[in-house]
């Protein structure tokens, strides 16, 4: 398939160098089977020099995890050609070559969001990370880690043969679409950005308790709760108003039946 495709990268890497010069090549650090650290490659999208950009983008949107920002200022317009039908992910057949990735498996960890000594994280990386995955053709509109985590554990407790294969061939039109390749845009300013799953009461940025139309993995929410918090933390307050709520109607209720009764006497 790297023969094949060869040609492809190679016009690719062309224009990314008539575009913005070298290196177009990127290369990130991540986690594979086993936590074993390995180089995975993409082709470049981001204009040189975007880790000062980063740096300045992050003070002011402390974003969560890993997310794309719609019209990132790094990204250049050959780039976002390429992340919006993953052609920069191409490269990533090399890896799958070398052993470090299959074709199908869990996103590949980003150091700083794996824990070895997170029961959740390290169920992750049990199994090699894959080109593409359950999140890319379910939710790849919403790339929050509360989400990738969640699908990542119901890849893992769904494994299966039959299971990859419907993977692999969902990607493909999922590719041609063009889906989710960078439409989050998360709302800038002070404070956290919030996600497409987040939503704001009262001045509070309350994190859903379930990836949006999906059955909760539980051990895929706990890792909202140490990252955000309690979640809604209005819950209490709610029930505290449902059952004040019931006392007023059951007072109410107890009113009017004395007056219809009346008093005796």
């Amino acid at each position: 398939m790297l023969a094949v495709l060869a040609p492809c990268l190679a016009l690719l890497a062309l224009a990314i160098w008539m575009e913005s010069g070298t290196p177009v090549i990127f290369r990130a650090q991540r986690l594979g089977r086993g936590g074993r650290p390995f180089t995975m490659y993409k082709l470049r999208s981001m204009a040189p020099g975007s880790d000062e950009a980063l740096d300045a983008l992050m003070s002011s949107n402390l974003a969560e995890g890993m997310v794309k920002i719609a019209d990132d200022p790094r990204v250049t317009p050959l780039g976002r050609l390429l992340r919006r039908f993953s052609l920069d992910e191409l490269p990533q057949l090399w890896n799958v070559l070398r052993g470090d990735m299959s074709l199908v498996g869990p996103r590949p960890h980003e150091l700083k969001e794996v824990s070895l000594q997170d029961n959740v994280h390290a169920r992750r990386l049990t199994m090699r990370p894959g080109l593409t995955g359950l999140w890319q053709v379910r939710a790849r509109t919403n790339p929050s880690l509360a989400v990738r985590v969640h699908y990542d554990l119901e890849y893992l407790n769904r494994w299966s043969l039959r299971l990859d294969l419907a993977i692999a061939l969902s990607t493909i039109p999922v590719l041609l679409r063009g889906e989710g390749g960078q439409i989050h845009r998360p709302e800038l300013g002070r404070g956290r950005a919030r996600s497409a799953t987040t939503r704001r009461v009262d001045g509070q940025d309350l994190v859903p308790e379930v990836p949006p139309g999906d059955r909760a993995d539980r051990e895929g929410c706990r890792i909202q709760r140490r990252q955000h918090g309690p979640r809604f933390p209005i819950g209490r307050q709610h029930d505290q108003r449902l059952a004040g709520r019931r006392e007023r109607s059951t007072e109410s209720a107890g009113e009017a039946l004395d007056h219809i009764g009346g008093t005796p006497g």
